[in-house]
């Protein structure tokens, strides 16, 4: 069985830590402590295998270096998770993502920019073309979710899998081409 870690970025309050214990649970908390930092668990299979996925939830006062900078080493793939009734929540997005590619060293990481809370479209302040934009300069993809009406939840976890598995095959045909390069030219 594989095991793979993730981690969801966002400021205080997007929703994040709903995110992870809706989809573990599936039952809503409507009032959760902000999170100090956590992590949660599930077995889940995804296109006939079966994964232990580690969500690893940041904490949200801009974060302790030290452990955001652990986290980034050990994931595989990263959730910048903004409101969509918060627009500073979403102008942080590219900073969080700047991190990681500093701290990674590569810009071609699995990342998916998630609108939270889009239940609440009456208070939208982030329009999706807009997140949309920044994905597409990220080299990412964009989905709304919510915790609240259990919307989009497994297919954003889903998708992180995926994503992981996708990279992985990338990096191992990346290897085997260097390798066999470097074979050539030893010859």
């Amino acid at each position: 069985m594989a095991e793979e870690y993730i981690c969801l970025f966002g400021k205080n309050g997007v929703g994040k830590s709903a995110l992870c214990i809706t989809w573990v649970s599936g039952v809503f908390v409507a009032s959760y402590d902000p999170t100090i930092a956590d992590s949660h668990r599930k077995q889940v299979i995804v296109d006939g295998d079966v994964c232990l996925l580690n969500v690893l939830d940041a904490a949200s006062s801009e974060y302790d270096m030290g452990l955001c900078t652990a986290w980034i080493y050990q994931c595989r793939a990263f959730a910048l998770v903004y409101s969509i009734c918060d627009r500073s929540s979403f102008d942080r997005l590219n900073r969080y993502a700047q991190t990681i590619f500093r701290i990674k060293d590569r810009t071609d990481i699995p990342i998916l920019l998630v609108g939270n809370k889009c239940d609440e479209e009456m208070q939208r302040q982030v329009p999706l073309q807009e997140a949309q934009e920044l994905a597409d300069a990220l080299g990412c993809s964009v989905m709304e979710t919510s915790a609240k009406d259990n919307i989009n939840l497994e297919l954003l976890f889903f998708t992180l899998i995926r994503n992981i598995r996708t990279d992985r095959k990338h990096l191992e045909n990346r290897s085997h081409h260097v390798t066999t390069s470097v074979n050539r030219l030893s010859k």
